[in-house]
């Protein structure tokens, strides 16, 4: 119901005030306050409970482009001591500028939380433990000594698109 008809290519959800308009109709919701944290959040959680209900490779690609494209780019590059330095929204329209610091709101306490989704999702195996999932390639080690199998995931993404796997 949302994927594609309310996504952002990077996504973020498309509407206004945690709300959706019409389906079909992204590129006319864009503005300075939509593709809200919150909303993607909330998708992330859902997409990975379909993926362990279906087995579907469609929720963790969209699980994968939105952790990066979304979450990702939600943080600021920098360090802090005191602020978590997170955007409320990512907005999409031309000239925006993420706007940091949401110590008290939604976005500040999810944000938070979100961003160690990206060692919650790399690996998953099937239900009688025959087939492996790699859903997220990102730095990371897999041991898994019932089937004697350890995978090696390196990469300096974003910084260099490059990886390998052993």
């Amino acid at each position: 119901m949302v994927v594609p008809h309310h996504t952002y290519v990077d996504g973020g959800m498309a509407g206004s005030g945690e709300m959706f308009g019409a389906r079909d109709v992204i590129a006319a919701t864009i503005e300075q306050t939509n593709a809200e944290t919150c909303c993607v959040y909330n998708m992330l959680k859902l997409s990975r409970s379909l993926f362990f209900h279906t087995a579907d490779p469609k929720y963790m690609q969209y699980y994968e482009r939105t952790l990066y494209g979304q979450i990702l780019a939600s943080r600021q590059n920098t360090s802090s001591d005191t602020d978590p330095l997170l955007t409320y929204f990512v907005p999409v329209n031309p000239g925006a500028q993420r706007e940091y610091g949401n110590l008290g709101t939604c976005c500040g306490g999810t944000g938070l939380e979100t961003h160690a989704k990206f060692q919650d999702s790399v690996y998953f195996s099937s239900t009688d433990g025959s087939t492996l999932y790699v859903n997220l390639y990102l730095p990371s080690t897999l041991n898994w000594p019932e089937r004697g199998l350890t995978i090696s995931q390196s990469t300096h993404y974003p910084t260099d698109p490059a990886g390998t796997s052993t």
